[in-house]
């Protein structure tokens, strides 16, 4: 079986400021830079991008000297006027309340609508495993954006579990399992979640990771795939946690203060504010 990562870019100036960065062509900003940099993460054949600079630079990061193939489609939705602003710029502007209210699939002022973007994110996808189909590769890894991520697992994971389940932090990885012969995907594995993982290879075939403390060792407990054996993770050691080519040590990474995957902190008394496509 074949496998696809889908990973999110590193971070931006913009992400660290919490501003709605859709076309805004920006690069990892130094902090997003530290976060990949000597991080290992698992091996591919074939490499595939949003035309980007933010998901470049990540590529060329995680994978130096290898060159993506680019999928234009790929890249983040355009929040046309909310462009480059915070919750906090907009949060009084009429328009801006009425796409809150609308969970976010309402029209976006000079930008692209949810149906749009997601329709266009589709299409690059099925760009990507037509590009997959000529070539030859077990792994192909695929650097794009959150949203862009979201939408695409939206529809080919078999759990349905809803677009905004899938969110995912910057260097954040999902892993796929592809059946070429039947073009569809048998299952969906967040590598990734309030923790930064840091990934190597590992040619056994086993999918490890290192718990650190006891947080850590309750945390995995509660996360792990349900194909993963019951049992102790036990602290400081390794354990196989499930299938995969990739040999994980994590590195606990809390989100700072009471934010979500996107770093927005709690909105308290203000109109509440959905998880837009993160960029």
């Amino acid at each position: 079986m074949k496998k696809i990562l889908l990973i999110r870019h590193g971070k931006t100036q913009g992400n660290l400021e919490r501003r709605y960065i859709g076309r805004t062509d920006e690069p990892l900003c130094e902090a997003g830079r530290a976060a990949l940099e000597g991080h290992s993460y698992p091996p591919c054949d074939i490499l595939l991008s949003s035309p980007m600079v933010r998901c470049l630079e990540t590529g060329e990061i995680l994978y130096p000297g290898k060159q993506p193939e680019i999928v234009p489609d790929l890249r983040e939705c355009d929040f046309g006027r909310f462009e480059g602003k915070t919750y906090a710029e907009l949060c009084t502007d009429p328009d801006y309340q009425r796409f809150l209210d609308s969970n976010g699939t309402g029209e976006i002022p000079q930008g692209e609508s949810a149906a749009q973007f997601r329709e266009r994110s589709l299409r690059g996808f099925r760009q990507v495993l037509e590009i997959l189909d000529k070539a030859q590769w077990q792994t192909a890894a695929l650097i794009c954006h959150g949203g862009t991520i979201m939408s695409v697992l939206d529809a080919y994971d078999p759990e349905h579990l809803g677009f905004y389940q899938y969110q995912v932090e910057n260097g954040g990885v999902y892993l796929g399992y592809y059946e070429e012969e039947n073009h569809r995907f048998s299952r969906w594995e967040k590598l990734s979640g309030k923790r930064v993982w840091n990934f190597s290879a590992n040619l056994s075939g086993k999918l490890l990771l290192q718990a650190d403390d006891k947080e850590d060792e309750s945390y995995h407990r509660q996360h792990r795939p349900a194909d993963i054996p019951p049992g102790d993770l036990p602290v400081g050691g390794f354990r196989v946690l499930g299938a995969g080519d990739v040999k994980g040590h994590v590195q606990p990474e809390q989100l700072v203060g009471e934010q979500d995957v996107h770093g927005r902190e709690d909105a308290g008394d203000k109109p509440r504010h959905p998880p837009e496509p993160a960029a």
